[in-house]
């Protein structure tokens, strides 16, 4: 990871830490949204035999980063912008260069999305999102509910939340 970018990532989770701290210590009574209320749906998604260039499009055309990857109706995993990146720069991608034949769009969706997804109820609140995307250090939360896709939230959906709660003076 670059150090910008991690520069960045510090800065970003210790604004939020603080947000939140305030959020705990009652200063945001109205923070207490649900995620049903703060999550994007329709979720844009991708499937196991997509392939990283088909992400990279996508990602572009919607300009979002975290895609769950679902079967049917059925989450089975998520990849996200840094997923692609770090499997597009792998030894893999240098090997199969060498044979000639790969490229970034023989790489597929289920080779490199991750399968042990961290998902929230539609009825948790923000500041427990907040909170689990922090101790398991992720970027988003996919919302299901009885074992469907609903939803997803990211930490820049709940940024927006929190920035909207402090501009009303809660």
């Amino acid at each position: 990871m670059g150090l910008r970018l991690l520069l960045a990532e510090l800065v970003f989770w210790g604004l939020l830490i603080g947000i939140l701290a305030g959020v705990v210590a009652g200063s945001w009574g109205a923070a207490m949204k649900m995620l049903a209320e703060v999550m994007k749906a329709p979720v844009v998604t991708v499937e196991g035999q997509h392939t990283a260039i088909d992400v990279q499009r996508i990602a572009r055309r919607h300009e979002i980063r975290h895609f769950p990857v679902v079967e049917g109706d059925k989450l089975i995993g998520i990849v996200t912008d840094r997923t692609v990146r770090e499997a597009t720069t792998s030894p893999r991608i240098f090997s199969l260069l060498l044979d000639l034949l790969a490229t970034v769009d023989r790489i597929q969706v289920a080779e490199i999305m991750e399968t042990s997804v961290i998902t929230a109820p539609p009825d948790m609140s923000v500041p427990d999102a907040i909170k689990l995307m922090r101790e398991r250090r992720i970027g988003c939360l996919p919302v299901v509910q009885e074992g469907r896709l609903v939803g997803i939230v990211t930490t820049s959906d709940l940024l927006v939340v929190l920035a909207e709660e402090a501009k009303q003076g809660k």
